[in-house]
């Protein structure tokens, strides 16, 4: 699964609000899923993979999007 945030076709975000979006993403959202277990996330590759507690969490994790 590849980290780069994912918006709506008919979304548009500006410079600063991507900018704060990535910084979010890959400084405390999915830090902070992979210190839970919930995820893998591969920082350099800028790859995410279900973690070993993937399964656990999963109930109350949201879909986005309707995925």
């Amino acid at each position: 699964m590849d980290a780069t945030p994912i918006i709506q076709e008919d979304e548009a975000l500006s410079y600063e609000e991507y900018v704060t979006l990535v910084y979010e993403l890959h400084h405390v959202q999915l830090p902070g899923l992979q210190a839970a277990g919930v995820i893998e996330f591969d920082r350099h590759g800028e790859t995410v993979s279900r973690g070993g507690s993937f399964d656990e969490w999963r109930p109350r994790l949201k879909h986005g999007h309707g995925r």
